[in-house]
Protein backbone atom coordinates (compact mmCIF):
# COMPACT_ATOMS: atom_id res chain seq x y z
CA UNK A 1 0.00 0.00 0.00
CA UNK A 2 2.48 2.52 0.70
CA UNK A 3 4.32 1.80 -2.36
CA UNK A 4 1.34 2.17 -4.23
CA UNK A 5 0.79 5.69 -2.41
CA UNK A 6 4.31 7.22 -2.79
CA UNK A 7 3.89 6.35 -7.10
CA UNK A 8 0.12 8.18 -6.93
CA UNK A 9 1.94 10.96 -5.47
CA UNK A 10 4.84 11.76 -7.44
CA UNK A 11 1.78 11.16 -10.36
CA UNK A 12 -0.44 14.33 -8.69
CA UNK A 13 2.93 16.54 -8.13
CA UNK A 14 3.04 15.94 -12.27
CA UNK A 15 -0.97 16.35 -13.01
CA UNK A 16 -1.50 19.03 -10.04
CA UNK A 17 -1.67 21.74 -12.70
CA UNK A 18 -4.15 19.63 -15.47
CA UNK A 19 -7.55 19.75 -15.09
CA UNK A 20 -9.28 16.45 -13.47
CA UNK A 21 -11.85 14.67 -12.77
CA UNK A 22 -13.78 13.02 -10.16
CA UNK A 23 -15.02 12.89 -6.77
CA UNK A 24 -13.46 11.10 -3.65
CA UNK A 25 -15.03 7.69 -2.55
CA UNK A 26 -17.07 7.75 -0.07
CA UNK A 27 -14.99 6.26 3.08
CA UNK A 28 -15.92 4.52 6.57
CA UNK A 29 -14.42 6.77 9.36
CA UNK A 30 -13.56 3.52 11.09
CA UNK A 31 -11.08 2.80 8.44
CA UNK A 32 -7.72 4.26 8.62
CA UNK A 33 -6.65 3.74 5.48
CA UNK A 34 -10.22 5.15 4.03
CA UNK A 35 -9.07 8.19 6.03
CA UNK A 36 -5.78 8.82 4.36
CA UNK A 37 -7.27 7.95 0.98
CA UNK A 38 -10.01 11.14 1.55
CA UNK A 39 -6.84 13.21 1.37
CA UNK A 40 -5.75 12.19 -2.21
CA UNK A 41 -7.88 12.98 -5.58
CA UNK A 42 -9.02 10.13 -7.45
CA UNK A 43 -8.76 11.02 -10.78
CA UNK A 44 -10.63 8.72 -12.87
CA UNK A 45 -10.24 10.30 -16.84
CA UNK A 46 -7.12 12.71 -16.55
CA UNK A 47 -6.08 14.45 -19.68
CA UNK A 48 -3.27 13.55 -22.18
CA UNK A 49 -0.12 14.46 -20.64
CA UNK A 50 1.33 17.68 -22.37
CA UNK A 51 3.50 17.16 -24.90
CA UNK A 52 5.98 19.68 -22.98
CA UNK A 53 5.83 17.43 -20.19
CA UNK A 54 5.84 13.84 -21.54
CA UNK A 55 9.15 13.02 -21.66
CA UNK A 56 10.18 14.18 -17.95
CA UNK A 57 6.75 12.54 -16.64
CA UNK A 58 7.40 9.25 -18.87
CA UNK A 59 11.14 9.06 -16.64
CA UNK A 60 9.31 8.91 -13.59
CA UNK A 61 8.96 4.63 -13.38
CA UNK A 62 8.48 2.19 -10.37
CA UNK A 63 11.60 0.14 -11.73
CA UNK A 64 13.49 3.75 -11.26
CA UNK A 65 12.43 4.96 -7.83
CA UNK A 66 13.13 1.31 -6.34
CA UNK A 67 16.59 1.37 -8.04
CA UNK A 68 17.93 4.59 -6.35
CA UNK A 69 15.62 3.70 -2.95
CA UNK A 70 17.45 0.23 -2.56
CA UNK A 71 20.83 2.28 -3.01
CA UNK A 72 20.17 4.51 -0.49
CA UNK A 73 18.56 2.05 2.09
CA UNK A 74 21.08 -0.44 1.57
CA UNK A 75 23.07 -1.52 5.24
CA UNK A 76 26.80 -0.33 3.19
CA UNK A 77 25.61 3.00 4.10
CA UNK A 78 24.50 2.48 7.47
CA UNK A 79 21.26 3.89 8.31
CA UNK A 80 22.22 7.84 6.77
CA UNK A 81 22.75 9.45 10.08
CA UNK A 82 24.08 13.23 9.54
CA UNK A 83 27.71 13.36 9.80
CA UNK A 84 28.71 10.00 9.24
CA UNK A 85 30.14 8.11 6.52
CA UNK A 86 26.92 6.27 5.10
CA UNK A 87 25.42 9.56 4.82
CA UNK A 88 28.06 11.31 2.91
CA UNK A 89 27.79 8.22 0.63
CA UNK A 90 24.56 9.23 -0.01
CA UNK A 91 25.16 12.86 -0.70
CA UNK A 92 28.26 12.01 -3.16
CA UNK A 93 25.44 9.53 -5.13
CA UNK A 94 22.46 12.49 -4.76
CA UNK A 95 25.40 14.96 -6.20
CA UNK A 96 26.72 12.42 -9.10
CA UNK A 97 23.19 12.54 -10.24
CA UNK A 98 22.38 16.08 -10.31
CA UNK A 99 25.72 16.12 -12.61
CA UNK A 100 24.29 13.43 -14.81
CA UNK A 101 21.10 15.08 -15.91
CA UNK A 102 22.53 19.09 -16.14
CA UNK A 103 21.46 20.67 -12.89
CA UNK A 104 23.09 23.68 -11.92
CA UNK A 105 25.43 23.63 -8.86
CA UNK A 106 23.84 25.89 -6.02
CA UNK A 107 25.80 24.55 -2.89
CA UNK A 108 29.38 26.03 -1.20
CA UNK A 109 32.04 27.67 -3.76
CA UNK A 110 35.55 26.49 -2.90
CA UNK A 111 37.46 27.20 0.20
CA UNK A 112 40.53 29.94 -1.41
CA UNK A 113 43.79 27.02 -1.84
CA UNK A 114 46.87 27.87 0.45
CA UNK A 115 48.90 30.48 -1.76
CA UNK A 116 52.12 29.61 0.56
CA UNK A 117 54.85 31.49 1.53
CA UNK A 118 55.56 34.01 -1.53
CA UNK A 119 51.74 34.27 -2.46
CA UNK A 120 49.93 33.09 -5.95
CA UNK A 121 52.67 32.35 -8.87
CA UNK A 122 53.18 36.22 -10.80
CA UNK A 123 51.54 36.69 -13.95
CA UNK A 124 48.70 33.40 -13.64
CA UNK A 125 45.36 34.80 -13.71
CA UNK A 126 43.54 32.18 -10.89
CA UNK A 127 40.46 30.22 -12.43
CA UNK A 128 36.88 31.73 -11.11
CA UNK A 129 35.63 29.24 -8.28
CA UNK A 130 32.82 27.35 -9.67
CA UNK A 131 30.02 26.01 -7.05
CA UNK A 132 29.65 22.72 -5.92
CA UNK A 133 26.24 20.85 -5.04
CA UNK A 134 27.22 20.17 -1.30
CA UNK A 135 26.55 23.23 1.17
CA UNK A 136 28.58 22.28 4.13
CA UNK A 137 27.05 22.44 7.07
CA UNK A 138 29.41 22.67 10.74
CA UNK A 139 27.79 21.07 13.46
CA UNK A 140 28.28 20.41 17.44
CA UNK A 141 28.00 17.01 18.58
CA UNK A 142 26.87 16.09 22.44
CA UNK A 143 29.34 13.27 23.16
CA UNK A 144 28.26 13.53 26.69
CA UNK A 145 26.29 15.40 29.53
CA UNK A 146 25.41 15.29 33.41
CA UNK A 147 22.70 16.49 34.89
CA UNK A 148 22.59 17.34 38.46
CA UNK A 149 20.04 18.96 41.01
CA UNK A 150 20.69 19.97 44.94
CA UNK A 151 18.65 21.30 47.46
CA UNK A 152 19.77 23.79 49.17
CA UNK A 153 18.07 25.10 52.94
CA UNK A 154 18.92 27.58 55.65
CA UNK A 155 16.86 27.61 58.88
CA UNK A 156 18.94 30.52 61.27
CA UNK A 157 22.28 29.95 61.16
CA UNK A 158 21.74 26.17 60.00
CA UNK A 159 22.64 25.37 56.23
CA UNK A 160 22.04 21.77 54.49
CA UNK A 161 22.13 20.34 51.21
CA UNK A 162 20.83 17.29 49.53
CA UNK A 163 21.89 15.82 46.38
CA UNK A 164 19.80 14.24 44.42
CA UNK A 165 20.50 11.39 41.79
CA UNK A 166 19.85 11.93 38.35
CA UNK A 167 17.90 8.90 36.59
CA UNK A 168 16.82 7.95 39.56
CA UNK A 169 15.13 11.19 41.32
CA UNK A 170 14.97 13.35 38.65
CA UNK A 171 14.91 12.81 34.95
CA UNK A 172 16.43 15.42 32.41
CA UNK A 173 18.18 15.67 29.29
CA UNK A 174 19.42 18.44 27.10
CA UNK A 175 21.92 18.89 24.52
CA UNK A 176 22.54 22.71 25.89
CA UNK A 177 24.57 23.24 29.18
CA UNK A 178 22.76 24.93 31.79
CA UNK A 179 23.36 26.58 35.22
CA UNK A 180 20.70 27.44 37.39
CA UNK A 181 19.89 29.00 40.98
CA UNK A 182 17.12 30.36 42.58
CA UNK A 183 14.72 30.06 45.16
CA UNK A 184 11.55 27.73 45.24
CA UNK A 185 8.37 27.82 44.64
CA UNK A 186 5.63 25.73 44.51
CA UNK A 187 2.65 26.82 42.07
CA UNK A 188 0.14 23.63 42.36
CA UNK A 189 -0.98 22.58 39.03
CA UNK A 190 0.17 25.83 37.55
CA UNK A 191 -2.92 26.33 36.17
CA UNK A 192 -4.37 29.73 35.27
CA UNK A 193 -8.21 29.11 34.47
CA UNK A 194 -10.73 32.47 34.48
CA UNK A 195 -13.52 29.86 33.29
CA UNK A 196 -13.05 27.17 36.00
CA UNK A 197 -12.21 29.89 38.58
CA UNK A 198 -9.14 28.20 39.43
CA UNK A 199 -5.89 30.11 39.51
CA UNK A 200 -2.43 28.54 40.92
CA UNK A 201 -0.27 31.96 39.98
CA UNK A 202 -2.25 34.33 41.53
CA UNK A 203 -0.42 35.87 44.44
CA UNK A 204 3.07 33.95 44.06
CA UNK A 205 5.96 35.36 42.42
CA UNK A 206 7.28 32.88 39.73
CA UNK A 207 10.12 35.44 38.35
CA UNK A 208 13.65 33.89 38.81
CA UNK A 209 12.38 31.08 40.77
CA UNK A 210 12.60 27.38 40.35
CA UNK A 211 9.17 26.20 40.17
CA UNK A 212 7.44 23.04 41.70
CA UNK A 213 4.05 22.00 40.06
CA UNK A 214 1.93 18.94 39.87
CA UNK A 215 0.74 17.51 36.46
CA UNK A 216 -2.36 17.23 35.68
CA UNK A 217 -5.19 19.02 37.07
CA UNK A 218 -7.02 19.33 40.44
CA UNK A 219 -8.87 16.33 40.89
CA UNK A 220 -8.12 14.47 37.82
CA UNK A 221 -10.77 11.65 38.68
CA UNK A 222 -13.19 13.80 40.70
CA UNK A 223 -16.76 14.03 39.06
CA UNK A 224 -16.66 17.04 41.59
CA UNK A 225 -13.53 19.08 40.32
CA UNK A 226 -14.23 21.96 37.74
CA UNK A 227 -12.22 20.52 35.66
CA UNK A 228 -14.03 17.31 35.03
CA UNK A 229 -17.69 19.52 34.72
CA UNK A 230 -15.82 21.19 31.74
CA UNK A 231 -15.49 19.65 28.85
CA UNK A 232 -13.34 22.31 26.93
CA UNK A 233 -10.80 22.40 29.84
CA UNK A 234 -10.91 18.25 30.05
CA UNK A 235 -9.50 18.25 26.95
CA UNK A 236 -7.25 20.72 27.40
CA UNK A 237 -5.80 19.10 30.24
CA UNK A 238 -6.36 15.29 30.18
CA UNK A 239 -5.91 14.41 26.66
CA UNK A 240 -3.92 12.09 25.37
CA UNK A 241 -0.99 14.10 23.86
CA UNK A 242 1.00 13.44 20.87
CA UNK A 243 4.88 12.03 20.86
CA UNK A 244 5.87 15.33 19.16
CA UNK A 245 4.11 17.49 21.56
CA UNK A 246 6.90 16.69 24.32
CA UNK A 247 4.83 16.42 27.39
CA UNK A 248 1.68 17.79 26.39
CA UNK A 249 -0.43 20.16 28.81
CA UNK A 250 2.41 19.50 31.11
CA UNK A 251 5.02 21.48 28.70
CA UNK A 252 1.83 23.57 27.98
CA UNK A 253 1.70 25.08 31.49
CA UNK A 254 5.70 25.13 31.64
CA UNK A 255 5.82 27.27 28.87
CA UNK A 256 3.39 29.83 30.78
CA UNK A 257 5.45 29.68 33.32
CA UNK A 258 8.46 30.23 31.43
CA UNK A 259 6.75 33.22 29.81
CA UNK A 260 6.10 34.72 33.38
CA UNK A 261 10.02 34.72 33.98
CA UNK A 262 10.10 31.36 35.78
CA UNK A 263 14.27 29.97 35.68
CA UNK A 264 13.42 26.39 35.60
CA UNK A 265 9.87 24.17 36.06
CA UNK A 266 10.10 20.82 38.10
CA UNK A 267 7.02 18.78 37.36
CA UNK A 268 6.00 16.09 40.00
CA UNK A 269 3.02 13.35 38.99
CA UNK A 270 -0.30 14.55 40.94
CA UNK A 271 -0.99 10.67 40.67
CA UNK A 272 0.48 7.50 41.38
CA UNK A 273 -1.56 4.98 39.87
CA UNK A 274 0.41 4.24 36.84
CA UNK A 275 3.80 4.57 39.21
CA UNK A 276 6.52 7.52 39.67
CA UNK A 277 8.65 8.73 37.24
CA UNK A 278 11.26 5.51 38.21
CA UNK A 279 8.48 3.68 35.91
CA UNK A 280 9.19 5.47 32.85
CA UNK A 281 13.07 5.45 33.55
CA UNK A 282 12.90 1.54 34.11
CA UNK A 283 10.71 1.03 31.09
CA UNK A 284 12.81 2.76 28.85
CA UNK A 285 15.59 0.49 29.94
CA UNK A 286 14.06 -2.60 29.76
CA UNK A 287 15.36 -5.22 26.88
CA UNK A 288 12.47 -6.29 24.49
CA UNK A 289 12.91 -9.62 22.34
CA UNK A 290 10.82 -7.86 19.70
CA UNK A 291 13.11 -5.02 19.04
CA UNK A 292 16.54 -4.62 18.95
CA UNK A 293 19.08 -4.34 21.35
CA UNK A 294 21.02 -1.23 20.74
CA UNK A 295 23.98 -0.42 22.30
CA UNK A 296 24.64 3.13 22.33
CA UNK A 297 22.39 6.75 21.52
CA UNK A 298 21.37 8.51 18.23
CA UNK A 299 23.88 11.59 17.68
CA UNK A 300 23.09 14.71 19.61
CA UNK A 301 23.34 17.45 16.69
CA UNK A 302 23.24 20.90 16.80
CA UNK A 303 24.30 23.94 15.12
CA UNK A 304 26.48 26.49 16.64
CA UNK A 305 24.89 29.35 17.92
CA UNK A 306 21.67 27.60 17.18
CA UNK A 307 18.32 26.90 20.31
CA UNK A 308 18.17 23.82 19.45
CA UNK A 309 14.86 22.10 19.69
CA UNK A 310 11.95 24.23 21.48
CA UNK A 311 12.07 21.97 24.42
CA UNK A 312 15.75 21.76 25.02
CA UNK A 313 16.53 25.27 25.55
CA UNK A 314 14.10 25.09 28.97
CA UNK A 315 14.52 23.70 32.50
CA UNK A 316 11.99 21.55 32.28
CA UNK A 317 12.82 18.61 34.97
CA UNK A 318 10.40 15.92 35.51
CA UNK A 319 10.78 14.77 39.64
CA UNK A 320 9.37 11.92 41.88
CA UNK A 321 7.55 12.40 44.10
CA UNK A 322 9.83 11.62 47.06
CA UNK A 323 11.63 14.58 45.76
CA UNK A 324 9.35 17.14 45.80
CA UNK A 325 8.82 15.88 49.16
CA UNK A 326 12.04 16.75 50.30
CA UNK A 327 11.74 20.02 48.38
CA UNK A 328 8.54 20.82 50.12
CA UNK A 329 9.07 19.67 53.55
CA UNK A 330 11.24 23.43 53.48
CA UNK A 331 6.97 24.91 54.52
CA UNK A 332 6.30 21.59 56.57
CA UNK A 333 4.01 20.10 53.48
CA UNK A 334 3.78 17.27 51.15
CA UNK A 335 2.32 16.74 48.12
CA UNK A 336 -0.62 14.56 49.39
CA UNK A 337 -1.59 16.97 52.01
CA UNK A 338 -1.62 20.22 49.48
CA UNK A 339 -3.53 17.82 47.09
CA UNK A 340 -6.12 17.87 49.96
CA UNK A 341 -6.34 21.08 50.41
CA UNK A 342 -7.10 21.84 46.86
CA UNK A 343 -9.37 19.36 46.78
CA UNK A 344 -11.39 20.62 49.91
CA UNK A 345 -12.60 23.40 47.80
CA UNK A 346 -10.80 23.55 44.88
CA UNK A 347 -8.65 26.43 45.28
CA UNK A 348 -5.03 26.96 45.10
CA UNK A 349 -2.96 26.58 47.97
CA UNK A 350 0.27 27.87 45.92
CA UNK A 351 3.17 28.94 48.22
CA UNK A 352 6.80 30.01 48.36
CA UNK A 353 9.00 27.69 50.49
CA UNK A 354 10.97 29.94 52.74
CA UNK A 355 15.13 29.00 52.99
CA UNK A 356 14.82 26.80 50.04
CA UNK A 357 16.60 27.28 46.76
CA UNK A 358 18.16 24.99 44.41
CA UNK A 359 21.16 24.43 41.75
CA UNK A 360 20.10 22.79 38.44
CA UNK A 361 23.42 22.07 36.38
CA UNK A 362 24.16 20.39 33.35
CA UNK A 363 27.48 19.89 32.26
CA UNK A 364 27.66 19.48 28.54
CA UNK A 365 31.11 18.06 26.29
CA UNK A 366 30.53 18.85 22.67
CA UNK A 367 33.02 18.30 19.38
CA UNK A 368 32.57 19.49 15.69
CA UNK A 369 31.03 17.54 12.91
CA UNK A 370 30.21 17.84 9.35
CA UNK A 371 27.64 17.43 7.28
CA UNK A 372 26.23 18.72 4.41
CA UNK A 373 23.03 19.25 2.07
CA UNK A 374 22.81 18.59 -1.82
CA UNK A 375 21.63 21.54 -3.43
CA UNK A 376 21.06 22.06 -8.07
CA UNK A 377 18.57 23.59 -9.69
CA UNK A 378 17.10 24.84 -12.94
CA UNK A 379 16.61 28.36 -14.35
CA UNK A 380 13.28 29.10 -15.17
CA UNK A 381 12.46 29.82 -18.90
CA UNK A 382 10.37 33.13 -18.79
CA UNK A 383 12.69 36.21 -18.70
CA UNK A 384 10.24 37.55 -15.72
CA UNK A 385 9.09 34.77 -13.68
CA UNK A 386 12.59 32.65 -13.35
CA UNK A 387 13.34 35.39 -10.78
CA UNK A 388 11.23 33.59 -8.48
CA UNK A 389 12.07 30.13 -7.33
CA UNK A 390 10.40 26.89 -5.94
CA UNK A 391 12.32 24.67 -3.67
CA UNK A 392 11.54 20.98 -3.30
CA UNK A 393 13.45 19.39 -1.00
CA UNK A 394 13.07 16.38 1.65
CA UNK A 395 15.71 15.26 3.96
CA UNK A 396 18.62 12.78 3.26
CA UNK A 397 19.62 11.60 6.74
CA UNK A 398 18.21 9.17 8.76
CA UNK A 399 18.76 7.12 12.51
CA UNK A 400 22.15 5.44 11.19
CA UNK A 401 23.19 2.23 13.17
CA UNK A 402 23.55 1.03 16.86
CA UNK A 403 26.03 -1.32 16.98
CA UNK A 404 25.24 -3.73 14.36
CA UNK A 405 21.93 -2.85 13.61
CA UNK A 406 21.63 -0.78 10.72
CA UNK A 407 18.21 1.70 10.55
CA UNK A 408 17.88 1.70 7.02
CA UNK A 409 15.20 4.22 6.49
CA UNK A 410 13.78 3.59 2.92
CA UNK A 411 10.48 5.02 4.67
CA UNK A 412 12.08 7.96 6.31
CA UNK A 413 13.12 9.61 4.23
CA UNK A 414 14.72 7.62 1.33
CA UNK A 415 11.30 7.74 -0.53
CA UNK A 416 10.73 11.44 -0.21
CA UNK A 417 14.52 11.74 -0.95
CA UNK A 418 14.19 9.23 -4.19
CA UNK A 419 10.62 11.30 -4.91
CA UNK A 420 13.17 14.72 -5.29
CA UNK A 421 16.09 12.87 -7.78
CA UNK A 422 13.08 11.98 -9.70
CA UNK A 423 11.27 15.28 -9.93
CA UNK A 424 14.69 16.63 -10.64
CA UNK A 425 15.46 14.11 -13.53
CA UNK A 426 12.03 14.73 -14.91
CA UNK A 427 12.12 18.35 -15.13
CA UNK A 428 15.98 18.28 -16.41
CA UNK A 429 14.75 16.22 -19.54
CA UNK A 430 11.89 17.78 -20.46
CA UNK A 431 13.14 20.33 -23.67
CA UNK A 432 10.60 23.34 -22.25
CA UNK A 433 11.23 24.12 -18.92
CA UNK A 434 9.04 25.52 -15.94
CA UNK A 435 8.56 29.36 -15.76
CA UNK A 436 9.96 29.57 -12.44
CA UNK A 437 13.41 28.48 -11.26
CA UNK A 438 13.13 25.31 -9.26
CA UNK A 439 15.70 24.31 -6.31
CA UNK A 440 16.24 21.02 -5.30
CA UNK A 441 17.48 20.24 -1.61
CA UNK A 442 18.44 17.44 0.22
CA UNK A 443 18.82 18.60 3.93
CA UNK A 444 21.26 16.58 6.36
CA UNK A 445 20.25 17.31 10.03
CA UNK A 446 16.08 16.63 10.05
CA UNK A 447 16.13 17.25 13.36
CA UNK A 448 17.50 20.85 13.50
CA UNK A 449 15.34 22.61 11.08
CA UNK A 450 12.32 23.82 12.50
CA UNK A 451 10.59 24.52 8.84
CA UNK A 452 11.01 24.28 5.13
CA UNK A 453 10.98 27.27 2.45
CA UNK A 454 7.94 27.36 0.27
CA UNK A 455 7.84 30.01 -2.59
CA UNK A 456 10.65 33.03 -2.37
CA UNK A 457 10.56 35.58 -4.43
CA UNK A 458 14.02 37.58 -5.11
CA UNK A 459 15.72 40.45 -7.46
CA UNK A 460 16.66 39.11 -11.28
CA UNK A 461 19.66 36.95 -11.08
CA UNK A 462 20.14 36.76 -7.17
CA UNK A 463 19.30 32.86 -7.74
CA UNK A 464 21.93 32.07 -5.20
CA UNK A 465 20.57 34.53 -2.48
CA UNK A 466 18.17 32.32 -2.38
CA UNK A 467 19.98 29.17 -1.75
CA UNK A 468 22.48 30.67 0.05
CA UNK A 469 19.66 32.13 2.47
CA UNK A 470 18.00 28.01 2.75
CA UNK A 471 20.15 27.07 5.36
CA UNK A 472 19.98 30.49 7.33
CA UNK A 473 15.88 30.09 6.96
CA UNK A 474 15.83 26.89 7.95
CA UNK A 475 16.23 28.24 11.78
CA UNK A 476 14.33 31.28 11.83
CA UNK A 477 10.79 30.63 10.29
CA UNK A 478 7.88 30.21 12.39
CA UNK A 479 6.32 27.20 12.99
CA UNK A 480 3.94 27.36 10.37
CA UNK A 481 5.23 28.14 7.02
CA UNK A 482 3.15 28.93 3.74
CA UNK A 483 4.04 26.19 1.67
CA UNK A 484 3.60 25.74 -2.45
Amino acid sequence: MKKFLFAVVIGVLFLAFLPAQGTPPRADKADPAAEMMKNLQAVTAPEAVPARARTGFDSITARDLMAMLAFLSQDALEGREAATRGYDTAAAYAQSLFTLWGLKPGGDLPKAPATGFFGPEPGRQPAKPERGFLQELVMKEAVESHASAVLETVSGTARGSRVFAPDVDFSFSSSLPLEVSAPLVFAGYGISEKQAGYDDLAGIDVKDRIVLILSDVPGRDDPASPFQKNKELKEKYLAAAPMMRRGGADFAKAGELFKRGAAAVLIARSSLADGDIQQEIVDRRRVSDDKPILPDTRKRLLIPGAKGMPWDGRPIVRVSREMADALLAAAGKTVDALQREIAARWRPRSLALPGAGMRLSNQVRYELARSANVVGWIEGSDPTLRDQAVVIGAHLDHLGRRGDYVFNGAEDNGSGACGVLALARALALNPEKPKRSVVFCLWTGDVLFKGSIGRTDFPRGNHQQLIDSIQRECFSLPDETQFI
